[in-house]
């Protein structure tokens, strides 16, 4: 995929794609957390996975992946 551990950890701020709507967002402080984008009835969303402090790469790949399959409580809920 995209981003590596040493990559999160020394990104820049602004917004880093790792890739499948997964991103990396910086704050000017340095605070890192995860940004899944994605389209809904035509608009873009971002929903927030939380700290990159709290949520490993890995794990954050997992919830984006979760989020793309069809049988996704949480997509399911959205899109009702």
């Amino acid at each position: 995929m995209g981003l590596t551990a040493k990559e999160v950890e020394t990104a820049r701020p602004g917004l880093t794609l790792d890739g499948d709507g997964l991103y990396l967002q910086v704050g000017q402080n340095g605070n890192r957390s995860w940004i899944y984008r994605y389209a809904l009835n035509g608009r873009t969303r971002d929903m927030g996975l939380g700290s990159a402090k709290a949520i490993t790469l890995k794990r954050a790949r997992e919830l984006a992946t979760a989020f793309l399959t069809a049988g996704s409580p949480v997509r399911s809920a959205l899109i009702r």
